[in-house]
């Protein structure tokens, strides 16, 4: 049973986890404003929101490309489509910045857009114009040539107040950037019950952003083994010169850890050329480094650090391989039948190191290696 909060609507679905939660919203629950665009997270058309309870006990919500997720990784959050952050008899304000500044034409582009940029205005980060268009830099529009878009943008950081403080769920409200079901919504998520999936099946996928892009139509229909939001794989830590990353942390995971942007201090320039943040938000370490081809853009930085991954399968028997060691060729490597990456460990560079690394490809931005 996969239980979770679309919109205002309590779901529970028995649906197979595998399908892509862009077919159940449109197909399933015909919420169609979420666009079918390219089906490979790169155009930004099928944006929508996902918010999770926080160590905090409120929600942090962040934008995903719904066609590259499976529908099981909804399970206990909130998912938030173009249709949930509409008023009843007004644009919202994300809305009336795109129309303000005639950043639309076709319109097919526009949702994405729009929960992009609601969602940047949600976001537990600093805002500012940059961080604005980095919330849609995964969104592409045909039409428009972007700087309608870009002075969108701007319009709703001024709305926003650009600053490095965070604004409350009830401050957006009030300010016409989300409805008002959005203030009630913390308390609902911790009244579901969620309970953990049982599997059955080694077919491992955790944030999906290459495996639906390779192989979509066999997972809607196969037994898959979700395990994006498993515990033990979402730890960060950094104790006696040695740091200890969770296979199961996202890109973005590591862009806000604090601790690793002060021992890398151009992390975040780096990070800013693994994909979109739509992407980013949702590729976890360990399917960036099972890639084994230039799209593991994270393969490289690890292998410059000398890291070596822990390995462990159903029965918990783990062992430890170089990171240098995994790699048999392309696509092919040291992994047995049953296991996963439970994590990746380097030393941690001396105060005096420089550490440097670069990534070669066509474009600066949204390319592979």
């Amino acid at each position: 049973m996969i239980e979770f909060i679309l919109n205002d609507k309590h779901i529970k679905t028995n649906l197979n986890p595998g399908m892509t939660l862009l077919d159940f919203v449109r197909y399933e629950q015909r919420l169609t404003g979420t666009k079918i665009g390219c089906r490979e997270g790169d155009c930004g058309a099928c944006t929508v929101l996902v918010g999770s309870i926080n160590e905090h006990e409120n929600i942090d919500y962040e934008s995903i490309t719904s066609c590259l997720s499976p529908l099981g990784n909804a399970h206990g959050k909130h998912v938030v489509t173009i249709e949930g952050v509409n008023l009843k008899d007004k644009l919202n304000t994300a809305q009336q910045a795109m129309k303000d500044n005639y950043a639309t034409q076709c319109g097919f582009c526009t949702p994405g857009f729009v929960v992009s940029l609601t969602g940047f205005a949600m976001a537990n980060q600093e805002k500012t114009l940059e961080k604005a268009l980095d919330a849609v830099s995964g969104n592409i529009c045909r039409c428009t040539g972007y700087k309608s878009i870009e002075r969108a943008a701007k319009q709703l950081g001024d709305k926003i107040e650009f600053t490095d403080s965070t604004k409350s769920l009830d401050w957006l409200i009030d300010r016409e950037f989300i409805p008002d079901y959005f203030s009630g919504m913390a308390d609902r998520l911790k009244a579901l019950k969620i309970e953990s999936p049982k599997y059955s099946t080694h077919s491992f996928v955790s944030g999906g952003t290459d495996l639906y892009v390779q192989k979509a139509d066999d997972l809607i229909d196969s037994d898959v083994h979700l395990i994006f939001d498993q515990p033990d794989l979402k730890n960060i830590t950094i104790e006696n010169d040695h740091c200890t990353i969770g296979a199961g942390c996202t890109v973005s995971d590591l862009w806000n850890h604090k601790e690793l942007n002060a021992i890398f201090p151009d992390l975040k320039k780096h990070l800013k050329l693994v994909s979109s943040e739509q992407i980013r938000n949702m590729a976890s370490l360990g399917g960036n480094l099972v890639n084994a081809s230039p799209i593991g853009d994270m393969t490289i930085f690890f292998l410059a650090l000398d890291a070596e991954i822990l390995l462990k399968n159903s029965e918990e028997n783990s062992r430890s391989l170089a990171l240098k060691k995994f790699y048999n060729g392309y696509k092919t490597y040291d992994l047995n039948p049953g296991e996963i990456i439970k994590d990746i460990r380097f030393k941690v560079p001396k105060t005096n190191a420089y550490f440097n690394f670069e990534k070669v490809c066509k474009r600066t931005h949204l390319d592979i290696a």
